[in-house]
């Protein structure tokens, strides 16, 4: 499975449930994406979970999770989660 066919239907329910005024289930969903594409950003074929399909394809999609939920996320929380994100979280 490509790697935008594995991430849109989790992309897709985070922004139904934002349209839906789910802010909380939006919120959570967002996390959830982030922290799986932290995970598959710079994994080998051996890791068992799969490989970015290209070397910016999970910064790019953590860049739309996080502007389409605004500040809806603690970035604080998420740059102690994902450290070598912190740019693009812009927390210091």
């Amino acid at each position: 499975m490509a790697g935008e066919e594995a991430v849109q239907p989790f992309l897709d329910d985070m922004s139904r449930a934002a349209s839906l005024g789910l802010h909380a289930t939006a919120q959570a969903t967002g996390w959830g994406i982030l922290l799986g594409l932290y995970a598959c950003r710079d994994l080998d074929d051996d890791s068992g979970l799969g490989r970015a399909p290209a070397p910016d394809f999970t910064a790019d999609h953590a860049r739309q999770v996080l502007q389409e939920l605004g500040t809806g996320l603690p970035r604080e929380a998420l740059a102690r989660e994902l450290p070598e994100w912190a740019w693009l979280l812009r927390v210091r």
